[in-house]
């Protein structure tokens, strides 16, 4: 019993420190309260974000292809020509043969003028030519600004010299055509066909 007298006062001690401790009561610990985070990037180092839904943005943006593009109008546009200003041909329905002629013995050193070939309704003119006999033929390409009319305002388009086979294009080449042929030699023969598109 001895040893129990010595252990007793230890062990109300410590029954009592441990009754001390748990009748405190807890004491909470406060720390910071919580603050926004923001993140400051420079131009040249932007935040990759993601949209999702609609948003409105303000100020400019700038895109990169990425495939094919649909660009929409709303409304009705509309669109004018100022015939002051602008000329304006359509192609009505393909190739047109406008003149398929042959030429023999013309005389040499003489101009022999194909006159006001009607190409107002085209946008395009082909001339062909083939040159057979003895020489060379040099070929004088004009357009006119009269159908038919004087030979004033001729406005040059080519001039050119061949002993073969030509073919010259024109585009947008006025209202009428005009050809001046002058051979070299007096044996020769000029073939020349002329279509509009």
């Amino acid at each position: 019993m001895e040893m129990l007298k010595k252990a007793l006062p230890a062990l109300v001690s410590g029954v009592l420190l441990a009754g001390a401790f748990l009748a405190t009561p807890p004491v909470t610990v406060q720390g910071e309260v919580p603050k926004d985070t923001r993140i400051v990037n420079t131009v040249a180092e932007p935040v990759p974000t993601t949209m999702v839904g609609t948003a409105s943005i303000q100020g400019s943006i700038t895109a990169q292809q990425g495939g094919a593009w649909n660009v929409g109008i709303v409304g009705t546009p509309i669109f004018g020509i100022d015939p002051n200003q602008n000329s304006v041909r359509l192609s009505g329905g393909g190739t047109k043969l406008l003149l398929n002629t042959s030429f023999e013995q013309l005389p040499a050193d003489t101009d022999t003028q194909i006159d006001s070939i009607d190409i107002s309704p085209y946008a395009k003119v082909r001339v062909s030519g083939t040159v057979n006999g003895s020489g060379d033929i040099t070929y004088r390409i004009y357009s006119g600004p009269v159908v038919g009319g004087p030979h004033t305002g001729l406005k040059s388009l080519d001039s050119f010299t061949s002993g073969s086979t030509w073919t010259r294009v024109y585009e947008v080449a006025g209202l009428a055509l005009h050809i001046s042929i002058h051979p070299e030699s007096s044996n020769n023969q000029s073939i020349i066909t002329v279509y509009g598109h």
